[in-house]
């Protein structure tokens, strides 16, 4: 029941497992536990939680929780990619990215545009910006300038680098991954995918 009840009030199955298992608060956990889900989940529940209490800091039962219900919604190959994708998002593991498929990135990235590029010699950072449509303007001008003082703000990354040279020509293996993608942002939240056509 409370499985359940967690699943309809949640959409954060979609999310990597550090992402959802951070939405759940030490106060959530702590009521899951009074209701006796964790003994249900977890046959060595007061170990967890011991060690929960004692180091909150380290999201112990809530990755736990994630793990349970990754696993009982998507199975265990759901549960594989979404502990790929968040190694390779949240320990900056560029080679991680570069072995996920282009549709598991599309569907972590589920609002992120998937734009196909050319690979051209020369091609920079500033150009594959303005390829991807990262910035969007009626006006050509003003958008060139946002973008380059964005870019050289460190607003913007490339493989979850921060990419502040304008001029930075794209070089395969490192602004293009060996999957023949590129994942850009803009500021925290506004991803782009870039899929180079061969």
């Amino acid at each position: 029941m409370i499985v359940r009840s967690v699943l309809l009030r949640s959409r954060l199955l979609r999310w990597p497992l550090p992402v959802a298992a951070r939405h759940y608060t030490e106060g959530n956990i702590l009521k899951l536990q009074d209701r006796g889900f964790f003994q249900d989940v977890f046959p060595a529940e007061a170990i967890l939680m011991a060690r929960h209490q004692r180091t909150p800091e380290l999201w112990e039962a809530q990755k736990r929780l994630a793990q349970e219900l990754t696993l009982l919604v998507h199975g265990e190959e759901g549960l594989r990619k979404a502990e790929d994708i968040s190694d390779a998002l949240f320990s900056g593991n560029v080679q991680a990215l570069g072995e996920l498929e282009v549709r598991d990135i599309k569907q972590t990235f589920g609002g992120a545009p998937l734009v196909e590029i050319l690979p051209e010699p020369g091609l920079s950072v500033l150009d594959v910006a303005m390829k991807a449509k990262c910035f969007r303007n009626e006006r050509e001008d003003p958008i060139l300038k946002d973008a380059t003082r964005i870019i050289a703000a460190g607003g913007f990354s490339i493989n979850l680098n921060k990419a502040k040279n304008v001029a930075e020509v794209l070089a395969p293996g490192v602004h293009i991954l060996k999957n023949g993608i590129s994942l850009l942002r803009v500021g925290k939240r506004n991803y782009y995918i870039v899929k180079w056509l061969a």
